[in-house]
């Protein structure tokens, strides 16, 4: 079964027209990327137009592997628990994107998570589009995970057994930051939340959002992947902004960040 895409608005569905987009990104992101250099990582999921620099210098930074693992949010509150999808391949204009089937085996024996969840969601489709430019639609299979709002213990579970996997299988969480306040107080809250980040304190982070109100979407899967890496080696804020600086309204805006995990 083939995942058709569904992020409609989220970035360029004619495919000259994304692979030019994503050229123009990709090559922006060079002033800040460190290739080869990220395993793991946070990565932002808006549309192109705001969040794309944010997400090509994450990508651009990581390490090409065969088998990648994302993180998505449940925007739409469809999953009680976390959700392995059944497809079989996920498409978007550039071909489709092998589900890894040994991945989704695994896991699923560990975890016994649900098997079916919202298609309508972006957060991981948004995704794959960097990968296919960057790695080619038929050399590496992913396998897409929604982590909605579950206990913390669930969360740990998921990292634990992400952990066990070979370390040289990405694993990317997807996130926004801050919505929907002014510039200021958007820079003020994503500040406490990427501090807990970078320190790799995945409880710290699921209070310091709690406890402050910040609605960062993708807090669930984010601390999974926290839970997920194999040491306590600080990571690295390699670029944060908000929309207000792509569009000039500083009073309501969305923040985007991209954070990364390995050798930085």
């Amino acid at each position: 079964m083939i995942r058709e895409p569904q992020a409609k608005g989220f970035y360029p569905h004619d495919k000259d027209t994304l692979t030019k987009m994503l050229s123009q990104l990709l090559t922006s992101a060079e002033k800040t990327a460190v290739p080869n250099s990220v395993t793991h990582g946070v990565v932002p999921h808006a549309g192109y137009l705001y969040s794309g620099l944010a997400a090509a210098i994450l990508f651009k930074s990581l390490k090409p592997a065969s088998q990648i693992i994302i993180l998505g949010v449940d925007h739409f509150a469809n999953c009680s628990d976390i959700c392995l999808h059944t497809y079989d391949s996920w498409k978007t204009p550039l071909g489709s994107v092998r589900v890894s089937s040994d991945l989704t085996e695994s896991i699923a024996a560990q975890l016994d998570p649900e098997l079916t969840c919202s298609s309508q969601e972006h957060s991981i489709e948004v995704q794959l589009p960097f990968l296919q430019y960057l790695w080619g639609s038929k050399n590496f299979e992913v396998l897409p995970i929604t982590v909605p709002a579950v206990p913390k213990g669930r969360l740990r579970d998921l990292g634990e057994v992400l952990s066990k996997l070979p370390a040289d299988i990405p694993i990317i969480a997807s996130s926004d930051m801050t919505h929907f306040r002014s510039k200021s107080d958007a820079m003020k809250l994503d500040a406490m939340a990427i501090d807990r980040i970078v320190d790799v304190d995945p409880i710290g982070l699921l209070s310091t959002v709690d406890e402050f109100g910040i609605s960062m979407c993708g807090v669930y899967p984010v601390s999974a992947m926290l839970h997920s890496l194999p040491t306590k080696k600080k990571g690295k804020l390699m670029v944060y902004y908000t929309s207000g600086d792509i569009t000039g309204d500083e009073g309501s805006v969305v923040g985007y960040a991209s954070i990364g995990f390995g050798n930085l």
